[in-house]
């Protein structure tokens, strides 16, 4: 790491705002708002993990029911992440919105994300070879307990000035029931690959409980 790179759909820190999209990858890769079509703001151009303390490259949503308790307080809602040797977008639509497309809510055979309007990240290949930075990857979900970025920021949160914590790891080896909603409820999780025919349509493929490689999923509660 970070030779194959590392996509970040959901990303963000001691509950702190809406959710950051994110990628880390070898040098030489880098993103520019001029060239993204996306609904979110660019908050670091350098998707290079040996730089910026591995900040990467970031895209915030403009949503803040996109992370955090805001993102428990709607029920979850759907992310969506669309990857190809040109761009790597990211969706995400609360568990009510009126816009999320039916394709997406209904989990249909096949979907077009042509049709599903401006992603909120768009990440594109302009100064960056996605193709040679990304490698085939495994999705992974998982929960950090304080860590590098958690644990640098902690202080600076309004969690720290609940007691006389001074660190992320006092506060976690003392306060077990804070993280009763830490968890992932995943309601369903779908993997689609591009079809044969000359559309944008991507098909479904099938899966068991042993493969876990997907980019479509419905979630509840959330990381802290």
């Amino acid at each position: 790491w970070p030779d194959m790179g590392e996509i970040d759909i959901i990303e963000g820190v001691n509950d702190a705002g809406a959710n950051a999209a994110t990628l880390h990858t070898l040098d030489n890769c880098t993103m520019s708002s001029s060239n993204m079509i996306q609904t979110g703001s660019l908050i670091a151009t350098d998707c290079y993990a040996g730089r910026n303390s591995n900040t990467g490259c970031q895209v915030k949503s403009g949503n803040a029911a996109s992370y955090g308790p805001s993102l428990n307080a709607v029920g979850g809602g759907w992310y969506v992440m669309e990857r190809t040797s040109k761009f790597i977008n990211v969706w995400f639509w609360a568990r009510n919105d009126p816009l999320v497309p039916s394709e997406v809510k209904n989990g249909n055979g096949q979907v077009n994300p042509a049709h599903w309007g401006k992603p909120f990240a768009n990440f594109v290949n302009n100064n960056c070879d996605l193709s040679t930075k990304m490698s085939p990857h495994s999705i992974i979900f998982n929960l950090t307990f304080c860590g590098d970025w958690a644990g640098s920021v902690f202080g600076c949160s309004t969690v720290d000035s609940t007691g006389p914590w001074n660190s992320c790891i006092n506060y976690v080896n003392n306060n077990p029931g804070a993280f009763a909603n830490a968890y992932w409820d995943i309601a369903a999780l779908r993997v689609y690959t591009p079809g044969c025919s000359a559309s944008s349509s991507l098909t479904r493929r099938s899966f068991d409980a042993h493969h876990r490689m997907y980019a479509h999923h419905l979630l509840g509660s959330h990381e802290l």
